[in-house]
C-alpha cells in the first residue's frame, strides 16, 4: 500500500508512479538485461555443463541461503511480512538458463517463437484462471523478455544512436501508458531504456563497488525493509508522511545491504 498522508492527489501519484510505471516493468527490465548479458557471451558457453554449474553456484545457492535466513528471522523475530519467496525472479532466471543452454543450438528467431507460445499460454491461463504449481506461470509469462535479449543486444545501436527511433519510442511508450496498455507498454518501455541509457563501463570507484555488489542488493534489500517497517519510528513515519519514509527506507536497505556486501567479499564469502 502507498501512503500519502493527508493528501490524496501526493498518493495517487505516488501509486501511479510505484504501481502504474515501475511495478509493471521492473522484471521485464531485469529478464531481458538478463537475456542481454547471456546472449552476448554465448559463445564462451560452449561447455554447457561447466555453465550450468557456474549459474547453479551463482543463482541457486544464494536464493537457498537467504530463503534459509528469511525463514529463521520470520519464525524467531516474529515478522509474518517477510517473504521467504520473495526471490522467485532469480530461481526463474535459473530454469531460462538451463532451457537455453538445453536449447543452445537453436537459433534465437526459433527461441522467441517459443517463447511468444509460452507468454500466449500464460495469457490463456489468466483468462480460464488456470493456477499453476510453485513458479510455472512466471516461467510463462517472462521467458519471452529473456529471449528479446538476442534482439536487444543486436539492435542496440540502432536504438541508441539514431535520434528519430528514439523519440518515435519515447512517443509510443507515453501514449500506451496513458492508454494503460501494459503489455505493449512493458515492451516499448524496455526499449526506451536502451535508447537512453549509455552502454559504458563505470570508471568511477562508488560506481565500481555498487556494480560489484548489485547482486547482492538485490538478494539482500527485501528482509531489510521489512524489518525498517516493523520499527516504531517507521510506522509513525509512514502514517504520517508519503516521501520521507520511502526515501529513508530506500536509502537505508541500499546502504545497509551494500556494507554487508562488502564485509561479505573481505572475508571471502563470493555467493553474493
Amino acid at each position: 500500500m502507498i501512503g500519502g498522508g493527508n493528501n490524496p492527489d501526493i498518493a495517487n501519484v505516488l501509486r501511479f508512479i510505484t504501481l502504474g510505471v515501475v511495478y509493471d516493468t521492473m522484471l521485464p527490465t531485469f529478464f531481458l538485461i538478463s537475456g542481454m548479458i547471456y546472449f552476448a557471451r554465448i559463445d564462451s558457453y560452449n561447455d554447457r555443463i561447466k555453465t550450468f554449474w557456474k549459474k547453479f553456484d551463482r543463482l541457486f545457492i544464494p536464493v537457498a541461503i537467504v530463503t534459509s535466513v528469511c525463514l529463521w528471522l520470520r519464525k524467531s523475530v516474529g515478522l509474518p511480512e517477510l517473504s521467504a519467496g520473495h526471490l522467485w525472479f532469480v530461481e526463474v532466471l535459473g530454469i531460462y538458463f538451463i532451457i537455453t543452454l538445453l536449447l543452445y543450438k537453436v537459433k534465437p528467431i526459433w527461441l522467441l517463437a517459443i517463447s511468444l507460445c509460452m507468454h500466449g499460454a500464460y495469457v490463456a491461463s489468466t483468462k480460464y484462471q488456470v493456477e499453476f504449481p510453485w513458479e510455472f506461470g512466471h516461467i510463462l509469462k517472462y521467458f519471452v523478455y529473456f529471449a528479446i535479449g538476442y534482439y536487444a543486444d543486436f539492435y542496440y545501436d540502432c536504438l541508441a544512436k539514431k535520434k528519430v527511433v528514439k523519440y518515435a519510442v519515447l512517443v509510443i511508450t507515453l501514449f500506451l501508458l496513458c492508454i494503460r496498455q501494459q503489455t505493449l507498454y512493458s515492451f516499448t518501455f524496455n526499449a526506451l531504456l536502451l535508447c537512453f541509457i549509455p552502454n559504458q563501463e563505470p570508471t568511477n570507484g562508488l560506481w565500481l563497488s555498487l556494480n560489484r555488489n548489485s547482486f547482492a542488493i538485490y538478494l539482500l534489500h527485501h528482509p531489510i525493509v521489512v524489518a525498517l517497517l516493523y520499527t516504531p519510528l517507521f510506522q509513525d513515519l509512514y502514517s504520517q508522511f508519503t516521501c520521507l519514509p520511502i526515501a529513508l527506507m530506500f536509502v537505508l536497505a541500499l546502504v545497509v545491504s551494500w556494507v554487508l556486501s562488502e564485509g561479505l567479499h573481505k572475508v571471502g564469502f563470493n555467493y553474493f
